[in-house]
């Protein structure tokens, strides 16, 4: 027989127990790494034990391993590569380990990729598609608002698809978006979503021209569980790992330190930030 002291302590552990579950964590199978090729040190990857994925806008690794060797990427980290502007031919030397390709970078920024909807699908359909192994899934350009567009982002994917037809192979969407309000992204990519019935890989976003790191961090608390949560995001990846000048996207959103491999507390948020599961 229990005693009613035995009853309310057992309650209680119930009661903590409970709690406790409530918010265990899983690793996010979402959250990757925008790399920039532009300033590299060696051990950039290493302080990330924490994500699924990479990429640094190339196809290939090719001048990293002949930089640094072939461990730079000591926890194994997934490399997704990047076919970033025209082609003129069908894609050579395509990594073999990769299981995602993504397409163009901001072919509707006159000051990116800036490829035109019609010249876009003509490359995927001649050069992209059949070049590509067929088991690695493809991953559309990455159109996205900007101030300098030649389109809106739906207008170049609208008409992209049309022209690309219904043998062009694209199993998912890419884009970017910078904002600091998490609500407007997500009726950004939400809208994207309801318009093309593919799921979306967000493979640029931050916070424009935040004045310091809080209200970077403040966004990134915002955005992650939403990026999470919503099904229709397949991955997403912050933008960017290191800044060493301020401009549309200020040094307050860089993952890393500008001049060493370790973290800013960016980073170390976003590196440990773990999707809560409900029991």
């Amino acid at each position: 027989m229990k005693t009613k002291s035995t009853m309310q302590g057992f309650t209680i552990f119930v009661v903590l127990f409970t709690l406790t579950i409530d918010v265990i964590a899983v690793t996010s199978t979402k959250k990757g790494v925008a790399m920039s090729p532009k300033r590299t040190f060696c051990d950039d990857l290493k302080p990330f034990d924490n994500v699924k994925w990479w990429y640094d806008w190339r196809l290939t690794d090719d001048w990293l391993v002949k930089e640094c060797g072939s461990d730079y990427n000591p926890h194994g980290i997934e490399r997704v590569p990047m076919q970033w502007g025209a082609l003129k031919g069908p894609i050579k030397n395509f990594p073999k380990d990769a299981k995602y390709f993504l397409g163009f970078n901001e072919p509707n920024h006159i000051a990116e990729a800036n490829i035109l909807p019609k010249d876009a699908a003509r490359m995927w359909r001649d050069y992209i598609q059949d070049a590509v192994p067929g088991d690695v899934k493809l991953v559309s350009p990455s159109a996205a608002p900007c101030g300098k567009c030649n389109m809106s982002p739906t207008k170049w994917f609208d008409e992209f698809f049309d022209e690309c037809g219904r043998d062009c192979r694209v199993e998912y969407l890419a884009t970017h978006i910078y904002s600091c309000n998490a609500d407007q992204t997500m009726a950004y990519l939400e809208g994207l979503w309801q318009r093309y019935k593919k799921e979306i890989w967000v493979t640029e976003f931050a916070c424009p021209y935040a004045k310091s790191t809080d209200i970077a961090l403040e966004y990134m608390a915002k955005i992650l569980p939403m990026l999470e949560d919503a099904k229709y995001i397949f991955r997403y990846s912050w933008y960017v790992n290191r800044l060493w000048v301020d401009g549309f996207i200020t040094r307050a959103d860089a993952l890393e330190n500008g001049d060493f491999s370790f973290l800013r507390r960016t980073g170390q948020y976003y590196n440990d930030y773990n999707p809560p599961k409900p029991f």
